[in-house]
């Protein structure tokens, strides 16, 4: 079987109020969700909404505008192909985010893709939380298998926000796609 390790900007998270685990349920409050994420998403990049099932946090506009070029190149470094992903970069350098977005979601770059995931579990993000995410996909390295792996996504988590200065460290998420 063949699963993928995706690394992400989370443009948009959307966790359910209500927990599941063998012995029941829990409601959480916003304030509880919103620290829960806090360990791996610095909560002040985003807009909180809510209804009565969930709590979404939205990137803030002009965030994108402001420091993704300048976050996607610096990683680039870091990168085997980090050459071509610098090349492709130029393509979104001063362009409206709203512009950028239609970019990644319409396939128009090869090294960066908008990710919709459906409802995903994340052991290192908040093990008992029903997580939904979007968000600009910028390394995916494919088919691996791995049994234990929270400790691996949180030490690499914690090495892109210690990496850079810039804001969008504190949106990066990993995980296994399979």
């Amino acid at each position: 079987m063949g699963q993928y390790v995706y690394i992400t900007i989370a443009t948009k998270i959307i966790a359910r109020k209500t927990g599941k685990f063998y012995f029941g349920c829990k409601e959480y409050s916003v304030r509880e969700i919103k620290d829960r994420l806090e360990e791996t998403f610095c909560m002040d990049l985003y807009d909180i909404y809510e209804n009565e099932e969930y709590v979404g946090f939205l990137l803030k506009k002009g965030i994108l505008e402001k420091y993704l070029y300048d976050f996607l190149y610096e990683q680039s470094f870091h990168l085997f192909c980090g050459e071509q992903i610098r090349a492709e970069l130029d393509q979104i350098k001063n362009i409206d985010e709203e512009i950028i977005l239609d970019m990644f979601r319409n396939e128009e770059l090869n090294y960066f893709h908008y990710m919709n995931f459906d409802v995903m579990k994340s052991d290192y993000l908040a093990y008992d939380l029903e997580i939904y995410s979007e968000g600009i996909n910028y390394l995916n390295d494919g088919k691996i298998y791995m049994e234990c792996y929270s400790e691996f996504f949180q030490y690499i988590n914690k090495m892109i926000r210690k990496s850079s200065s810039n804001p969008l460290k504190d949106t990066v998420y990993v995980m296994i796609v399979g």
